[in-house]
């Protein structure tokens, strides 16, 4: 009931941060700082913004000790006032409080609109799926927007490119830039945006047009994903063999999708309805599946992560615990007991 009544106050505090962030750019629309398109689809909702002469600004953020540096980003308005726009950070950090000096002088200027479509672990592929590619399709496909800020060194990450490919963007749609202020005639960005089926759809349409082959069309029931030879990977099973057999004899097949460009990922998971692996980002490939699939992982800690994304996407899904079964090179190694993994399996394809 404890830990209970911990995540129901969290969603809560969730909630009427983002009550208050809505509030804060309704306020200034009224006062022409910016424009707001709001669009409804089914029971959510979300906005388009477009700040005229706003400025955009990134630094590296440095976490607590042993903790990952990540990216962070503010967006502020033509007169300098700090927006609290989806994926940046809005309180006032790195020195920073709610405006900056006009006397700032920006590290580059542009004459164009340019697009915010980041959120802080956008090098991630979970995180880059989820919340930026929907938001780089959104305004690409309403506001015609063709060129989006991104942190030096952003195109080494192939899953950003093959996205920009996919929507029919070229390799200057990246425009990266330093850490500093960076002005442009407009920047425009997503408010509010949730994970919905039919932006994953309109991604999957683009990729599947853009194939000479279509969709897949085979016999495969359902795909369990590997996470590679790295061993020592904390997340990579110890008994993934027995696994990957007892997939194997219920009709799904073994991959490593970071193995896969994006679009053949697209291809291949459009085409089955049940994925199944262990928690991780290589789960974020629900989103292709045909609305109303399965999804079984393998749980790690308590992470909710994708048993709220497959809601969300309108997928059942089954969760089967995970133990840690050894100890090697310091990182505790995982294991499933085949028996109940074997079970979850066959609840899934039940329902298929």
């Amino acid at each position: 009931m404890v830990v209970g009544s911990g995540l129901l106050r969290r969603a809560k505090a969730a909630l009427c941060f983002s009550s208050s962030q809505t509030r804060v750019l309704e306020a200034a629309a009224q006062n022409g700082e910016l424009t707001l398109h709001n669009f409804h689809v089914s029971d959510r909702s979300f906005s388009l913004v477009q700040i005229p002469g706003g400025s955009f600004r990134t630094w590296h953020l440095n976490g607590p000790v042993g903790s990952q540096t990540r990216d962070a980003y503010q967006l502020f308005s033509g007169s300098g006032k700090l927006l609290p726009v989806s994926g940046s950070d809005h309180a006032a950090k790195g020195g920073i409080g709610s405006s900056f000096a006009v006397a700032d002088p920006p590290s580059s200027k542009s004459s164009i609109q340019m697009g915010f479509c980041l959120e802080p672990w956008y090098g991630n592929f979970y995180h880059w799926l989820i919340w930026c590619a929907p938001r780089l399709l959104l305004l690409h496909h309403t506001l015609g927007v063709t060129n989006f800020y991104f942190p030096l060194g952003a195109s080494r990450y192939p899953f950003i490119v093959q996205t920009m490919t996919l929507l029919g963007l070229n390799s200057d749609a990246i425009v990266e830039v330093p850490v500093g202020f960076h002005e442009a005639h407009t920047v425009a960005a997503v408010q509010d945006f949730v994970p919905h089926y039919s932006v994953y759809s309109l991604i999957a349409k683009c990729a599947v047009d853009a194939s000479p082959f279509g969709l897949e069309h085979n016999t495969v029931r359902g795909y369990y994903l590997t996470r590679g030879d790295d061993v020592s990977n904390p997340r990579e099973l110890a008994n993934e063999d027995q696994i990957v057999e007892i997939c194997r004899l219920q009709g799904l097949i073994a991959l490593n999708p970071a193995s896969l460009a994006l679009a053949e990922q697209i291809r291949l998971f459009s085409s089955v309805s049940l994925l199944v692996g262990i928690h991780g980002a290589a789960l974020s490939n629900m989103v292709w599946l045909p609305k109303g699939s399965h999804v079984l992982e393998i749980i790690v800690d308590d992470a909710q992560h994708f048993k709220t994304l497959a809601a969300q996407l309108g997928h059942s899904w089954i969760g089967i615990p995970s133990e840690v079964s050894s100890v090697a090179h310091h990182q505790p190694r995982l294991s499933v007991n085949p028996e109940f993994f074997k079970l979850g399996v066959e609840m899934a394809l039940s329902q298929l």
